[in-house]
Parts: structure tokens; C-alpha cells; sequence
């Protein structure tokens, strides 16, 4: 006996469809859709037509960037030009709902040098309407900055600050308080700075590290244009006050490492501008040697000049405070322009930029590399003149 079915097309299959349900329970029709959302930060999705609360989210971005340096004060003998290309970063993003309580996220990234790892993999749960939990591999609330997503911030990288004194992702469990009475905050407990790169097998020198930040809004009911850091145009005006407190704890052999780090942020937002001023204190006290202090400041912002181009300042400074050794103080000022071809989204973005150095590179407590536009150098002061794209979706 053979039995001939009669094709419907998705938008001919309703609820009530018993032919389009026996199919289903058969396994021969699965119900979904497919599309594109410019209301998220990762578009793309698949999501199952009769219970919408099963969806993925996907997208992608890159940042393929080419950075000219000129070294001052180097002798004859050392070239004083660096340049050249380089895909700065790659992240892919898997995102979505299971239920209407359990969230989930995966993010991978590729380095400039070609490294693959899985930087976060996490799922929310929401208790009820004002408390959120998150465990797993994740970056937890801090700065501003090390919270924001890269392709939300405003210069072409994250500041100086960032690089020496950012936690990276941890692996733990977060606490958020939705916003009330124009305040929000989280609570964290994870395995610490860069914690997630620890070997199972090394029980020694795994971390923990107790961590918190407050937000409140002076001025503002919409929380959503602290989303990013670039404060494009037709957002309502506000201030934002933050701090974050954080104590490390590290095993290594018999002894034990602490670690205080504060960090104090404000920002302003308006209509096609927003400024965010952020200064961190990091205590560090080793067992082995004498405690020190260090510490860090910025201040960037920006204006667009019309709907698509944006015009930024920035200035970082990071200071050794009285870290051992003889280390110079990190002076950077820069600007740049942004041309964003779409106003729905961050992630299409043309950046040119100048920066300039008033510092010995190699004898800064900031990470040496070519992120910040700055090369490995033992001589005073440099220029670099930078230009990214960024694209993806």
C-alpha cells in the first residue's frame, strides 16, 4: 500500500493543521524559521516555529588591521619604521534560549597569531523578574571595559588600562540585580585573573576570586545605551557612576599570592556623544617579595559628526606605582574617525587612527605587542598610524 502526501508550504501549516501535527509527530516535518534581527547583536537565527522559545542565535566578526610605527630615538644601526597586516581577532558567536528560564552562550575567538580557543561557554538561569544567574566560562563584571564586548567599544582597541590590568575570562558562577531605583549590580564568584587557563591537572596554582560592581544612573531611565561605549545618535541622555571591587587569591606551592583590584568609572551619554572616565588601583601582595601598588587612568570620548562618522579622543596612562624594578610611566594620547555604514549595528565599522607614545615601550607594565599600536621598543616615544575594518554579523 502506498499513501501519497500533498506538499503545503510553511505558511499554509497553522496550529490547528491536523495533517501538518501528524506529520510533525512522524518526523517528517520539522517547523522552524530562519531570519535576521537587527534588533540583536547577533542577528542571524534558527528558531522553532511552534515553541518560539527554543532559538539559536549566530554571527560572526573580524578585525583585519594594518599598523605603520615610527620609533623615535632608536641609533642608525636599528630601523626605526614597523608596519604591516594583521587579522587582530575572529569571534564567533552561538547564542540563544532553551526555555523561557535557561539561556546559553558560546563564543570562540581566533587571535592575530592564530590561536583558537573557546574564550566563553556559559549558561544563564533567570530566578524571577529582577535576579539573574550565570555559570561557566565568562568574563564577570568589572570595568567597563573588560565587560563590554569588542566590537561595542569606541577606539579600534581596548585601552592600555585594559591590557595591563583587565581579568579575562573566569570560570564561575555571576549574580546580577536587574536595574531598580536607577541601580544595578553583580556579584561574582570565579577562579580568578585568567583563571580559565589553569590546568585541571595543576590544583597548586588554581585561583579563586570574590568580585562585585554597582551601577547607578544619575541621570537616565534607559539602560540600554550603556550597551556599548560609542553613544550614537538619537539615545537619551545620562550618567552612569560605576565601581568594582575585586580579591584574588593564588596558591603557588605552599605559599599564597593576594590581590586587591577597585575599579571607579563615569560615563555620559547623549545624543551622538558619550565620554567615559575610568581610573583602577591594583594592590598586589606577594609572599615572596614586598606589596606594591599600581595604578591606571583613562578617559576617551567621542562625537558624530553626522549619522554615519564619528570623531574620538583618547588618553591612557598606567602608572607602576611602586612595582619592583625600574619600570616608565605609560603615556599615550590618540584620536581617530569611525565610519559605520549601518545604524542598526557595531559590527561594520571603518576605523583610521593615530596614537603617539611618550614612554620607553619595554619599560612599561602594559603588555608589549602591536594591539595598542605600540612595537617592542628600548628608546622614548613612538607614532603609530592604524586602519581597520571591522565587519561581520
Amino acid at each position: 500500500m502506498s499513501i501519497t502526501f500533498s506538499m503545503k508550504s510553511i505558511a499554509q501549516i497553522s496550529e490547528g493543521d491536523i495533517f501538518s501535527d501528524s506529520l510533525v509527530r512522524a518526523g517528517y516535518v520539522n517547523l522552524g524559521r530562519a531570519g535576521f534581527d537587527t534588533t540583536s547583536a547577533n542577528g542571524f537565527y534558527i528558531q522553532d516555529a511552534r515553541k518560539p522559545k527554543f532559538r539559536l542565535n549566530f554571527g560572526i566578526w573580524t578585525t583585519p588591521r594594518y599598523n605603520h610605527v615610527t620609533l623615535n630615538n632608536t641609533p642608525d644601526t636599528i630601523p626605526n619604521v614597523v608596519n604591516g597586516y594583521v587579522v587582530n581577532r575572529t569571534r564567533v558567536y552561538f547564542k540563544g534560549k532553551f526555555s523561557d528560564k535557561f539561556d546559553f552562550a558560546i563564543v570562540t575567538n581566533i587571535s592575530g597569531d592564530g590561536d583558537f580557543n573557546l574564550q566563553q561557554a556559559y549558561f544563564t538561569y533567570t530566578i524571577n523578574e529582577n535576579y539573574i544567574i550565570s555559570v561557566g566560562k565568562q568574563f564577570v563584571a568589572s570595568s567597563r571595559e573588560d565587560w563590554m564586548d569588542p566590537s561595542n567599544i569606541l577606539a579600534m582597541q581596548c585601552s592600555a588600562n585594559d591590557d595591563a590590568f583587565a581579568l579575562g575570562a573566569s570560570f564561575g558562577a555571576l549574580l546580577y540585580r536587574r536595574p531598580k531605583n536607577n541601580m544595578r549590580w553583580w556579584v561574582s564568584l570565579s577562579n580568578g585573573l585568567y583563571g580559565w587557563n589553569r590546568d585541571i591537572t595543576e590544583s597548586d596554582q588554581s585561583d579563586y576570586m570574590l568580585g562585585g560592581r554597582y551601577e547607578y544612573a544619575l541621570a537616565g531611565t534607559d539602560w540600554t545605551v550603556w550597551d556599548d561605549l560609542v553613544g550614537r545618535r538619537g539615545r537619551q541622555k545620562g550618567i552612569l557612576l560605576g565601581a568594582a571591587a575585586n580579591y584574588l587569591e593564588q596558591r603557588v606551592d605552599l605559599t599564597k599570592d593576594r590581590a586587591v583590584q577597585m575599579n571607579l568609572d563615569v560615563s555620559f551619554n547623549g545624543n551622538g556623544y558619550q565620554v567615559l572616565l575610568a581610573g583602577v588601583w591594583t594592590g598586589q601582595f606577594p609572599s615572596s617579595i614586598n606589596n606594591f601598588n599600581q595604578y591606571g587612568f583613562y578617559v576617551q570620548g567621542a562625537y558624530f559628526l553626522n549619522n554615519v562618522l564619528q570623531v574620538y579622543g583618547r588618553y591612557d596612562l598606567v602608572h607602576p606605582g611602586n612595582t619592583p624594578g625600574d619600570w616608565d610611566v605609560y603615556s599615550a594620547p590618540g584620536f581617530g574617525f569611525n565610519l559605520y555604514p549601518f545604524r542598526f549595528t557595531n559590527r561594520w565599522r571603518l576605523t583610521l587612527e593615530y596614537n603617539s607614545l611618550f614612554s620607553v615601550m619595554n619599560k612599561t607594565i602594559v603588555p608589549t605587542g602591536l594591539s595598542l599600536g605600540f612595537a617592542e621598543s628600548d628608546y622614548y616615544g613612538q607614532q603609530s598610524v592604524r586602519f581597520q575594518l571591522q565587519f561581520g554579523f
